[in-house]
C-alpha cells in the first residue's frame, strides 16, 4: 500500500489516546505498539475488487475481529463505544472508498475524466435552486383564466365574421394584461433569485497534483465530494457538511441559520473515548454549571433515563465534531466532507420545504370566484340575449345589412365583451405591481403578487429572534460594578432587579472605563471570535488622545475552552499589574472590591472594598440569567512582573485580586425594532418572538423591544416557553394542543409569546396550529431553519443575509434584513386591498348596469345602437383608465391604525352588494332617461325602428349612439372619483386630490371626444354630431348617478357602519382549547445549555 493512500486512510483512523488524526508515522507507530508492522497490514482479509482497504472496508463487512490493532476493542464497552462513533463517519467512508475509485486518489488524479464521472454520481454541492420559469411560460399561464378565454372566443368570432377592428380591440387588451402581468411576476421572481450566494473556492489535499501548492489545491465549492479534506480558516463558510480531523487553534462555527443560537458553538476534532463510556467533557464555570443542573427533580429524572442520557451524549459529541453546510467558521482546521449538496442538512431542510403544496391565498381563490361568476353571467346573457334575438330579431338595427342571425350573433359578441370586465386583469395586476415596486424601493422584494396583498389580512406574525430582531453580532451593553451598572448604549434596559448608576456617578469615575480596557486588551489582535471582537469594539477609544492614562500590556496568555479566562501582565501610569479577564472564574481568588473611586491610574487601596464572593456572584447570575455573556475582569498590583506567564501554572494569578467588575456582552435588538413593534401591534397584530436560542435570552431582548412590558408571574408563565424541556415528552397531539392553549392565551390578551430552544419541526406545528385557528400568520426568519415554517405561514419572510434556503422559502425577503421593512410590508399590503377593492367596485357596477340595459333593450324591443367595437374602446378608456388610476391611489389616513381584516373577508360581501346595488341604480335611471329622450329626438319615437319617423334615419342612429357614449363615458369618470373613497364623500379626501384619477379621467375623456368628434374617425365608431339639447342631456343625466351615489355613502353607508372595514373587520373569539398542560415553572426559568 502507497504512502500516499496510507495518508489517506490514516486521515479516517482517528488516535482516541491522543486526539490527533494519523498520519503515516502514526499509524507506524501505533502498529509497533500492538506489535503491528505496516506490511502486515497488507495481510487483512485480500479485497478482490482491488479497492482501497479503508476503515469502512471492514465496517461494512461487520468483521470487528479484523479491524486494525488500533481499533481492535480490548472490551465489549469499547467495542460499544468504537461502533456507535464510527457510526457518525461510516457512510462518509463508503464514499471515500467510491470516490478513490472515482480518481480522488492522490497517485492517479485525472480532473479531466474521472472527476467528472464522480461529480455525475454524487451531483454537484449546491442546493436544488427553484426553478424559475421563463418569461414566455408565465405570458402563457396568463391565458389560463376563464375570462381570458371568453375575450378569445369572442376576438375569433369578430374576426371570422370580418370585424377586424373589434378583434383587434380585443387583441390588443389580451396583449396589454398578459405580458403586464408576466412581466411583472418574471422581474419580481428574478430579484430574489439574484440574491443567491456565488459559489466559492475550497482548500482540498492533494499530495501529488501536478499544480500542488504544499499539498493543497483549489476546488469549486459546486464540485466538492464526500471524501475529500478540506482546510478551514477563520471567515470561511463551511462549504459542506463535514468533520473535524484536526485543529491548529480553537474552532468555532455560528450555526444561527440552522439552530437559532446566536452564541456560537465550540468544535473540537472527532476522537474515540477508550477509557469509558461517558462522553469526555471538560469543567465549566459556576454559573454554567449552575445553568446545567436546573431542578433537582428534573436532574434525577434525567439519570433515571440512562438510554435517552446516552443518546443525548452521542448527539452532542457528533454536533461538537459536525461542521454544517452554510455556517460561518472561525479557527483553523482540517475537515473530511461527508455530504454534499442535497443529502446536507441544509439540503434535507431544502426539500421538506420543496415537497411542500402552496395553499391558495385569499385573494386568488376570491378572484377565481369572481370570475368564474362573471364568466357565468356572461355566458348566460349572451345566450339568453342569442335565444330572444335570433327567432325574433329584437334589438335588430332595421337599416342593417347583415342576416338577423349574424347581427344577433354579433350582439352577443358585444354583450360578452359588456359582461367581461377586460380591465380587471391589468387593474389588479397594476394594483399588486405597484405594491410589489413600491416595497421594492424599500428594500423589499415580493416574489409573488398575491403575497403582497395577503399582508392586509396579517394578525399574527411569528418573528425569529437572531438576525431578525438582533443584529446577529455580539456587542458590549454594559459595565457592571458592585454599585450598579452602566450601559454603553443610549436606552439601554438591564435585568429588572439591577440598577443603573448615576450620570454622575459614571461621569466622575474611570472604573467602568478601565473595565473595558481590560477586557479589550486580553484579546488576540490575530484572531477573530464573537466574543473577542465584542471585547475589542468595547475599548474606550478616548484613551488613545488622553494623555493621563498611559497603558502597556506586557504579557498575555489569551484564553480557551479549557482556561476560560486571560492572564496578563500590564502596566497602567508605572504601576504594574497582573490582570485576569475571563469567565467567573476569576472571581476565585479574589480578596478586594473596586468601587466607583477607585483610580488604576493612581492606585490606592483606601477605595477598595472587601470581595462579598456570594453577593457578586448574586449579581452575575442575574444578568446570565437574562441570557447575557459576563467578561469579568480582576487586577493585582505587584511590585514587578514576571518575565512569562508559565501555562496550566497558577504562580502570582493565584489570589490577592481585587475585582474591578463586569462587561456584559449581548446580541442587541436592532435599533428600529421597538418603535417598529410598536407600530405592528397598533395595527392589531400580535408578534411572537420563537428562536432556536435560549428563552431567557428571547425574554430579554423582549423586555428590551416592547414585547414583555411588566408581565404579571402568571403572564410570564404562560408567554415564557422553553419549548426543547416542554415538549421534550409530549407526543405531537398533546404538542399541539398545548400550543393552542398558549396561542389562545396569546391572542385573548393581546401578548405575544417568548419560545426558546425550539427545532424547525416544532415551529412548523405553532404557524400550523396557528393557522388551524384562522389566525393569518406570517413567519420572519433568515436561517434554513426556518425554511418550513416560512413555507407554512401564510406570509413567510426571509431576510436578505439570510440563508438561500430561507429566501427560496419565503414570499418576501427583506433585502436590509431591517424589521421596519414588515411594517412597511403591512402598510403596502393594505393599501393593495384597498385600491382592489375600489377598482372591483367599480368595475363590476358600472359593468353589470351595461348588461341590464342590453338585454332590458332586447326584451323591450327597443334597438341596440351599440356594437362591440363601441362598448370595448368604452371598456377599455371610460372603464380602463380610471380602474387603473384607482389600482394606484394613495393611502386614506393611517393604515396601521385600523384592525386587520378577516381571512375570509371576500369583495362579494354585504358592502359590496350594497355600492353595486346603488351605483346600478344611478347608472340605470340616466340610462333610460337618455336612451328614451334620445330615441324619440333623433329617431322619432321611444323604441327606434321607424326608419320613415325621421328624414335622415342614419344620421339620427349616430346621434344617439354619440348620446349614449358621452353619457356612458362621463358618467362612470364621476364615478370613478366617487369611488377613490368607496364608505366616505369624495369630498372629504378632497375631490381632485388623486393626481392619477386625475390624469386618467382627462386623458379619457378626451379620446373619447377626439374618436367621437373627428372626421374620419367618427365614422369608424359610427357617430355624429350632436345639437346643443343632446350635450346639455347628456351633461344633466351624467352627474346623476355621481350623487345618488354621493348621498347613499352619506345617508346610509357611513350611519350604519356598512364599510368593509367594519363589516369585516377581525376580531379574535378565543379557541376551543384543552386545559393546559402545567408544567414546572423552572423549566422556563434556567437555560438548558445543550438543548440543541
Amino acid at each position: 500500500m502507497s504512502e500516499s493512500t496510507l495518508k489517506l486512510q490514516g486521515a479516517l483512523l482517528l488516535d482516541g489516546q491522543h486526539h490527533k488524526p494519523f498520519s503515516l508515522r502514526n499509524i507506524q507507530q501505533q502498529s509497533q505498539r500492538s506489535q503491528f508492522s505496516v506490511q502486515s497490514q497488507q495481510s487483512y482479509p485480500p479485497d478482490t475488487s482491488d479497492e482501497v482497504a479503508t476503515t469502512s472496508t471492514y465496517l461494512r463487512r461487520g468483521n470487528l475481529e479484523n479491524l486494525p490493532p488500533v481499533f481492535a476493542p480490548s472490551n465489549a464497552a469499547e467495542q460499544w463505544r468504537i461502533v456507535k462513533s464510527f457510526e457518525l463517519i461510516s457512510s462518509a467512508c463508503r464514499r471515500l472508498d467510491d470516490a478513490l475509485k472515482c480518481g480522488l486518489d492522490y497517485e492517479k488524479w485525472k480532473p479531466d475524466t474521472t472527476l467528472k464521472e464522480c461529480l455525475e454520481q454524487y451531483g454537484p454541492n449546491e442546493l436544488p435552486k427553484p426553478k424559475m420559469e421563463s418569461y414566455l411560460t408565465l405570458w402563457i399561464h396568463s391565458f389560463y383564466d376563464i375570462m381570458m378565454i371568453l375575450l378569445v372566443i369572442a376576438m375569433i368570432i369578430l374576426f371570422a365574421v370580418g370585424d377586424v377592428v373589434a378583434a383587434s380591440a380585443i387583441l390588443i387588451i389580451l396583449l396589454i394584461a398578459t405580458n403586464i402581468g408576466a412581466y411583472t411576476e418574471y422581474t419580481s421572481n428574478k430579484a430574489a433569485a439574484d440574491l443567491g450566494d456565488l459559489p466559492g473556492v475550497s482548500l482540498v489535499r492533494s499530495a501529488n497534483h501536478p499544480d500542488n501548492n504544499q499539498g493543497w489545491i483549489h476546488v469549486v465549492n459546486t464540485k466538492l465530494l464526500p471524501g475529500m479534506i478540506i482546510q478551514l480558516k477563520t471567515g470561511d463558510i463551511v462549504p459542506a457538511d463535514s468533520i473535524i480531523l484536526s485543529q491548529n487553534e480553537e474552532c468555532h462555527c455560528n450555526e444561527a441559520m440552522l439552530t437559532g443560537e446566536s452564541e456560537p458553538v465550540h468544535k473540537v476534532e472527532y476522537y474515540v473515548d477508550g477509557d469509558d463510556q461517558q462522553e469526555t467533557k471538560k469543567p465549566g464555570t459556576i454559573l454554567e454549571k449552575k445553568a446545567e443542573n436546573g431542578d433537582e427533580d428534573e436532574e434525577k429524572a434525567l439519570d433515571e433515563n440512562s438510554h435517552r442520557k446516552e443518546q443525548d451524549i452521542l448527539h452532542h459529541r457528533e454536533a461538537m465534531t459536525r461542521l454544517y453546510m452554510g455556517t460561518e467558521f472561525s479557527g483553523d482546521c482540517v475537515a473530511l466532507v461527508v455530504e454534499t449538496g442535497e443529502r446536507t442538512q441544509m439540503g434535507r431542510i431544502f426539500q421538506a420545504m420543496a415537497d411542500e403544496e402552496q395553499e391558495m391565498s385569499p385573494l386568488q381563490k376570491m378572484i377565481d370566484k369572481l370570475v368564474l361568476i362573471l364568466a357565468l353571467v356572461s355566458i348566460a346573457a349572451s345566450v339568453l340575449n342569442a335565444a330572444v334575438c335570433i327567432p325574433t330579431g329584437r334589438g335588430v338595427q332595421p337599416d342593417s345589412e347583415d342576416p338577423q342571425a349574424l347581427v344577433c350573433v354579433l350582439n352577443s359578441v358585444a354583450l360578452t365583451v359588456a359582461a367581461v370586465p377586460e380591465n380587471l386583469p391589468v387593474a389588479l395586476v397594476i394594483a399588486l405591481a405597484a405594491i410589489i415596486k413600491n416595497l421594492a424601493k424599500k428594500d423589499v422584494i415580493v416574489k409573488s403578487l398575491p403575497a403582497g396583498e395577503e399582508l392586509s389580512r396579517l394578525n399574527y406574525v411569528f418573528s425569529d429572534k437572531t438576525g431578525t430582531l438582533t443584529k446577529n453580532e455580539m456587542t458590549a451593553r454594559a459595565v457592571v460594578t458592585s454599585e450598579g451598572f452602566v450601559g454603553l448604549q443610549d436606552q439601554f434596559v438591564g435585568p429588572q432587579d439591577c440598577t443603573p448608576l448615576s450620570s454622575e456617578s459614571v461621569s466622575s469615575s474611570q472604573l467602568p472605563t478601565y473595565v473595558r480596557l481590560l477586557a479589550a486588551k486580553a484579546q488576540d489582535e490575530l484572531r477573530s471570535n464573537p466574543t473577542g471582537d465584542a471585547c475589542k469594539q468595547a475599548y474606550p477609544k478616548e484613551l488613545d488622545s488622553d494623555e493621563n492614562i498611559i497603558f502597556e500590556r506586557v504579557l498575555l496568555e489569551t484564553a480557551t475552552s479549557t482556561t476560560k479566562l486571560a492572564r496578563m501582565a500590564v502596566n497602567i501610569n508605572g504601576q504594574d499589574y497582573l490582570a485576569k479577564v475571563g469567565s467567573d472564574w476569576v472571581l476565585r481568588g479574589a480578596t478586594g472590591q473596586a468601587t466607583m473611586a477607585t483610580d488604576l491610574g493612581s492606585f490606592s487601596m483606601s477605595t477598595v472594598e472587601k470581595f462579598d464572593y456570594d453577593q457578586s456572584l448574586q449579581s452575575l447570575e442575574a444578568w446570565a440569567k437574562e441570557g447575557y455573556r459576563v467578561i469579568c475582569v480582576a487586577v493585582k498590583p505587584v511590585a514587578e512582573l514576571p518575565e512569562k506567564i508559565v501555562e496550566g501554572e497558577e504562580g502570582e494569578f493565584g489570589d490577592g485580586f481585587i475585582f474591578l467588575g463586569s462587561l456584559v456582552l449581548q446580541d442587541p435588538p436592532r435599533e428600529d425594532v421597538a418603535e417598529n413593534i410598536k407600530v405592528i401591534r397598533g395595527a392589531g397584530v400580535v408578534v411572537t418572538m420563537i428562536t432556536g436560542d435560549n428563552p431567557l435570552t428571547g425574554m430579554s431582548i423582549a423586555r428590551q423591544v416592547g414585547l414583555a412590558d411588566n408581565l404579571t408571574k402568571e403572564e410570564e408563565q404562560m408567554c415564557l416557553i422553553n419549548a426543547y424541556e416542554f415538549f421534550r415528552d409530549m407526543s405531537e397531539e398533546d404538542a399541539k394542543a398545548e400550543i393552542r392553549v398558549r396561542l389562545d392565551f396569546s391572542m385573548t390578551h393581546k401578548m405575544g409569546l417568548i419560545i426558546g430552544r425550539v427545532s424547525p419541526l416544532q415551529k412548523r406545528w405553532f404557524v400550523e396550529v396557528a393557522n388551524d385557528m384562522k389566525l393569518v400568520t406570517a413567519m420572519t426568519g433568515d436561517g434554513a431553519n426556518d425554511a418550513p415554517a416560512l413555507r407554512g405561514a401564510n406570509v413567510g419572510i426571509a431576510m436578505g443575509n439570510g440563508s438561500d434556503i430561507a429566501k427560496a422559502a419565503g414570499d418576501m425577503i427583506l433585502v436590509d434584513s431591517s424589521f421596519s421593512g414588515i411594517v412597511e410590508a403591512i402598510r403596502a399590503g393594505r393599501l393593495g386591498f384597498d385600491n382592489i377593492l375600489k377598482f372591483l367596485l367599480f368595475l363590476l357596477g358600472t359593468n353589470i348596469s351595461e348588461v341590464i340595459i342590453y338585454l332590458t333593450l332586447t326584451f323591450a324591443d327597443v334597438v341596440i345602437v351599440l356594437d362591440a367595437l363601441n362598448l370595448l374602446v368604452l371598456n377599455l378608456l371610460t372603464d380602463g383608465f380610471p380602474a387603473i388610476a384607482l389600482s394606484l391611489e394613495k393611502a386614506e389616513g393611517d393604515l396601521m391604525k385600523r384592525a386587520p381584516l378577516r381571512r375570509d373577508t371576500s369583495v362579494l360581501n354585504r358592502f359590496t352588494y350594497i355600492s353595486i346595488t346603488i351605483t346600478n341604480l344611478g347608472l340605470l335611471i340616466s340610462y333610460v332617461v337618455v336612451i328614451l329622450v334620445g330615441n324619440m329626438w333623433y329617431l322619432g319615437n321611444f323604441r327606434g325602428y321607424d326608419t320613415g319617423a325621421v328624414d335622415d334615419y342614419d344620421k339620427g342612429l349616430k346621434q344617439t349612439r354619440m348620446l349614449f357614449i358621452l353619457l356612458i363615458n362621463i358618467a362612470e369618470l364621476l364615478l370613478g372619483f366617487s369611488h377613490r373613497a368607496p364608505d366616505r364623500s369624495i369630498f372629504s379626501i378632497g375631490f381632485f386630490s388623486g393626481k392619477w384619477m386625475n390624469i386618467s379621467s382627462l386623458s379619457s375623456m378626451v379620446i373619447i371626444i377626439l374618436m367621437t368628434h373627428l372626421p374620419g374617425v367618427k365614422n369608424v365608431m359610427g357617430t355624429d354630431y350632436l345639437d346643443w339639447q343632446g350635450y346639455l342631456l347628456v351633461a344633466g343625466m351624467s352627474v346623476f348617478p355621481f350623487l345618488v351615489h354621493e348621498v347613499a355613502k352619506v345617508l346610509i353607508i357611513e350611519p350604519f357602519n356598512l364599510s368593509v372595514y367594519e363589516l369585516c373587520k377581525y376580531e379574535y373569539t378565543g379557541s376551543k382549547t384543552k386545559k393546559s398542560i402545567t408544567k414546572e415553572a423552572s423549566s422556563m426559568s434556567q437555560p438548558d445549555p445543550e438543548a440543541l
